[in-house]
């Protein structure tokens, strides 16, 4: 038997107090009550209510909020609290309340002032007095930190940057290891700067205004917790190098294409699953670190970085790379170390100049003949496949240095590297028939491996 509910029972959300209103409000699972189809109207309207909504934001304190719409008010008091996950992670989530958004607000609010004055502290400090001018004012760091007043102190700090900016000279700032949470949008008013170091800090955003530093021409983000760039940072005119390695990175924009004086990009041990191919618009990019992260496939454009000398990919999910990696006709290193690769393009032969190619640890059987091409070549390392066998051509590379084939299937000893007489070779067996020869000779050792370890295929 259903019973109805009459209008009598609808639960009555006026007369709550406006702590557990806004509990009510704030929570998408919303409490079960008696009757969910009467309580949902009753919800809506309580979740919408303008009024309601004034007296909660009055009553957090949150007055740069008078006079947005409930939405705006929802999600900034959202955000509020999910920042307090990421400077707090080690907190346990407590209900959305009133009394525990103030508290979470005034906690955020510390980290800001603390982090605020501590980059302003290190500007002071690597600023450089410009002779002629007037002293740099010297800001009373011991009175600020006693202030909890977060828009006075930004205040201030604007004002210092805008009166004595004339007065010193700061084109590298370097704030890595700072215990960094928050970065002020004050930073974007630095445009002298030409080298901003942020590494190693646990910063979880950066501001919009990082754009207007014009002049940047290299900037580390390293081994922060970002999981996303603003857009204006892809549009520094005069960026080089960019670091933002050890991140929580899951995509990289198009727009990464207007970076055109990029040399250095370092996107390693992120989250990343592709590449947009307009990273084949880098045409001064000379080192491109990819490492470490997701990455099943690599688009074709990279064969356009016509001045690329070092290729890192690996530790990354690829069976295959593509063909135009050929056209990298600078390119001096290539890593494509546990990349689950199943095959080598027969255009690696192309690269020219390369010096070092670490194909270790990944699903090969073969290696393709043309690597005999690679004459300036002095590192080869192939160990952790599946090979039976490496190409005669091998016997060509003489600058060759150094070839690491451990932990493979090859069963006979390749009479191509008896050519390789100034090559260190390191794996057990074929590394003593290599040094019996030099010593012996050719056929000598090649009778005496016969017997040792089996047939010698010549």
């Amino acid at each position: 038997m259903t019973s109805s509910v009459s209008k009598s029972s609808i639960f009555p959300f006026e007369n709550l107090p406006l702590e557990m209103q806004l509990q009510v409000i704030s929570h998408l699972d919303i409490p079960e009550l008696a009757s969910a189809s009467v309580a949902s109207i009753n919800c809506y309207i309580l979740a919408n209510d303008r009024s309601t909504w004034a007296t909660v934001i009055e009553n957090i304190g949150l007055k740069n909020l008078e006079g947005k719409n409930v939405s705006e008010k929802k999600q900034k008091i959202k955000k509020i609290h999910e920042l307090e996950k990421l400077y707090f992670p080690e907190v346990i989530e407590k209900p959305i309340t009133i009394e525990n958004t103030i508290e979470t607000l005034r906690k955020t609010n510390e980290i800001k002032i603390r982090d605020t004055l501590k980059i302003w502290e290190k500007i002071y400090e690597q600023a450089e007095h410009i002779a002629g001018k007037p002293a740099i004012e010297i800001p009373k760091f011991d009175e600020l930190k006693k202030s909890t007043d977060k828009k006075y102190i930004r205040q201030a700090f604007a004002k210092w940057i805008n009166n004595n900016k004339d007065n010193f000279n700061l084109t590298e700032l370097d704030l890595r290891i700072s215990g960094l949470l928050y970065l002020p949008k004050e930073i974007g008013n630095l445009a002298q700067l030409q080298l901003l170091d942020l590494s190693s800090n646990k910063l979880t955003s950066i501001p919009m205004e990082i754009g207007n530093l014009s002049q940047l021409e290299q900037l580390n983000l390293s081994y922060n917790n970002l999981s996303d760039i603003p857009k204006e940072l892809w549009s520094l005119p005069q960026l080089k190098e960019l670091y933002l390695s050890g991140n929580k990175l899951t995509s990289i924009p198009k727009e990464i294409e207007k970076l055109v004086q990029l040399q250095v990009l370092d996107l390693s041990n992120n989250k990343l699953t592709s590449i947009p191919k307009e990273i084949g618009n880098l045409l001064q990019l000379q080192e491109l670190y990819l490492s470490g992260n997701k990455l099943t496939s690599i688009p074709k454009e990279i064969g356009n970085l016509s001045q690329l000398e070092r290729l890192d990919l690996h530790n990354n999910k690829l069976t295959s790379i593509p063909k135009e990696i050929g056209n990298l006709s600078q390119l001096e290193q290539l890593n494509l170390y546990n990349s689950k690769l199943t095959s080598i393009p027969k255009e690696i032969g192309n690269l020219s100049q390369l010096e070092q190619l670490n194909l270790s640890y990944n699903n090969l059987t073969y290696i393709p003949k043309e690597i005999g091409n690679l004459s300036q070549l002095r590192r080869l390392y192939l160990s952790g496949n599946k090979l039976t066998y490496i190409p005669k051509e091998i016997g060509s590379l003489s600058q060759l240095a150094l070839l690491d084939l451990r932990n493979n299937s090859i069963s006979y000893y390749p009479d191509c590297l008896d050519r390789l007489t100034n090559t260190k070779i390191i794996d057990s067996n074929i590394l003593i028939a290599h040094e019996v020869i030099r010593f012996l000779g050719g056929h000598i050792a090649h009778h005496l491996y016969n017997k040792i370890y089996g047939p010698i295929t010549y």
